[in-house]
C-alpha cells in the first residue's frame, strides 16, 4: 500500500528502494533497467540502476524470476551494497512493450533467505504492482 500512496515519481522510487526493505525484512531492493544506449555505464541514479541491453535476459533467460542462496552480491545489480548480499530474488519487470526490460532485485545478507524452492507468489505480485505503478507514473500503456 505504501507504493500506491506515493505522491511523486521520486517518492515512488524512494518507497521501493528505501522503505520496502524495512517492511519486507530484506537488506536491499534495487531496480535495474536496461538502458537503450550501449554507452550508459552501470550507474545509480535516484534509486534506479541502469544496465546494458541484454542484461535481463542474461540473468533470467526466458523466466520471470531467479532465487539464489549462498551467493556473493553483484555490483551491477546491488551497487555499493553488493558486498552485503548473500542471497537474492530477481524478478522481471515488464513496464510496457515500448520500454526497456527491468528487474526488481531483493537482496539479503542471510545466505538462506532466498532459494529456488520458494514460491514467488507474493514477490511476484509486488513486481506486478510496481510494473503498473511505473505505467501510471510514466504514462505508458502495456
Amino acid at each position: 500500500l505504501v507504493i500506491l500512496e506515493a505522491e511523486t515519481f521520486e517518492e515512488f522510487i524512494e518507497t521501493i528502494t528505501q522503505d520496502l526493505p524495512v517492511l519486507l525484512d530484506v537488506d536491499t531492493i534495487n531496480l535495474v533497467i536496461e538502458a537503450t544506449s550501449k554507452e550508459v555505464p552501470f550507474v545509480n541514479q535516484a534509486g534506479i540502476r541502469f544496465a546494458k541491453p541484454g542484461f535481463v535476459r542474461g540473468w533470467l533467460g526466458d523466466g520471470d524470476a531467479l532465487l539464489q542462496p549462498n551467493i556473493n552480491g553483484h555490483e551491477e545489480i546491488f551497487g555499493p551494497g553488493a558486498g552485503l548480499v548473500k542471497s537474492h530474488a530477481l524478478l522481471r519487470i515488464e513496464i510496457s512493450t515500448n520500454t526497456p526490460a527491468g528487474i526488481i532485485a531483493f537482496g539479503s545478507r542471510n545466505p538462506e533467505a532466498f532459494s529456488p524452492e520458494q514460491a514467488i507468489d507474493q514477490v511476484g505480485f509486488l513486481a506486478q504492482v510496481v510494473e503498473r505503478c511505473f505505467r501510471i507514473w510514466l504514462d505508458v500503456s502495456v
